[in-house]
């Protein structure tokens, strides 16, 4: 099978979070398409949430675990029609990450003769755009380990990721005294109390642009505001939505109690903390990454290293059980966006650069 062509297929597939039917119809197709390869395959679902593990070896702890997330953002109608332009496929899901799940594909089909000389797995989720709470960390916990996995979820053009910074989301609820909108003066808009607040927030982070050039700091997006009823009626209640980055959890808590001090002097603003995901650090053994890199430097000339990643994956789950995550990516860009693309001739040398890695990592002796 043609990897563009397996690219395409899986970027039709309309897999956004919470469609849990459409996230399952992508995965029934792809075990149908492994299981021509004498492979062993389950389907789970927790809360809804489906997934699907392969592996060459009846086993929950295979040497190297391909892991990847199938499912998107929200994109229109055509995001999800994959489109060539030049040398990029654009379409939902061709860099985050659905170029993966391809290339895991195509390798089953490449090592199908042989796949008995190997061990290894390959675990697709479809909650990652949610937090992973019921795909990789719900497995890992159930003991699906390895010694080094696989999730090219992170590092853009080649560079392997470090670590990542921590993400937490914030709910602000403000509550005011509803009136007329020709009297202000008899009410409490909850709007106006809530804009002053998130105005107050705002100073806690650095201005962009900033002079550092890698970004390396905590950033704030008020990614949602809500309030009102009528332009002519005062609000009593508003809320927005923030995503905040932080570098450190020592730095994060030092962040939230600012917060906090600074919701005192809002006596009508309350504080949730939607998700709170900690930053992570990759302590990997580097002998796995390096070896990843010097194949791409042998093949193609590709020099590379090492990034830390403004996002997060769901890498961080198997970090936390000790378990070293290589996650890179091939050229492209446009995530989370209509324009998402990924350079298809980039890609075939990340899938050469793959598959010899896959070779000599879980190859058995």
């Amino acid at each position: 099978m043609i990897l563009e062509e397996i690219l395409k297929k899986l970027v039709a597939f309309q897999t956004v979070s919470l469609d849990h039917k459409e996230n399952e119809r992508c995965l029934r197709w792809i075990k149908k398409q492994s299981e021509k390869c004498k492979v062993f395959t389950k389907l789970i679902r927790v809360n809804s949430f489906p997934s699907l593990l392969i592996t060459t070896k009846k086993t929950k702890t295979p040497i190297l675990w391909l892991s990847a997330h199938i499912d998107v953002v929200p994109g229109s109608p055509a995001a999800f029609i994959p489109k060539r332009k030049g040398g990029r496929l654009f379409g939902r899901g061709t860099s985050d990450m659905k170029f993966a799940a391809a290339c895991y594909i195509k390798l089953l089909k490449d090592l199908e003769k042989n796949l008995q000389k190997y061990n290894f797995g390959i675990m697709l989720t479809s909650d990652e755009e949610l937090g992973g709470e019921h795909g990789v960390r719900y497995l890992v916990d159930q003991g699906y380990r390895s010694r080094v996995v696989f999730i090219p979820d992170g590092g853009l053009d080649w560079k392997i990721e470090k670590g990542a910074k921590g993400v937490l989301s914030v709910e602000i609820i403000s509550r005011g005294i509803s009136a007329h909108g020709s009297q202000t003066w008899l009410g409490k808009n909850a709007i106006t109390l809530l804009m002053d607040f998130l105005t107050e927030i705002r100073t806690l982070f650095v201005k962009d642009p900033c002079r550092d050039e890698s970004h390396w700091h905590a950033t704030c997006n008020i990614g949602k505001i809500e309030g009102g009823k009528a332009a002519n009626q005062i609000p009593d209640f508003a809320k927005a939505l923030l995503n905040i980055r932080t570098i450190s959890e020592p730095r994060k808590r030092a962040l939230l109690k600012k917060i906090r001090h600074l919701q005192k002097r809002f006596s009508s603003i309350q504080i949730k903390i939607i998700n709170n995901t900690p930053s992570f650090r990759n302590n990997f053994k580097l002998s796995f990454a390096r070896t990843f890199l010097e194949i791409a430097r042998k093949k193609y000339g590709i020099e590379t290293g090492f990034t830390m990643s403004h996002g997060t994956s769901d890498a961080r789950f198997f970090v936390q059980k000790k378990i070293p995550a290589i996650s890179t990516r091939p050229h492209g860009g446009g995530l989370h966006s209509e324009n998402e693309w990924v350079d298809i001739n980039d890609l075939g040398r990340f899938y050469s650069v793959l598959k010899d890695f896959v070779v000599k990592i879980s190859k058995l002796e």
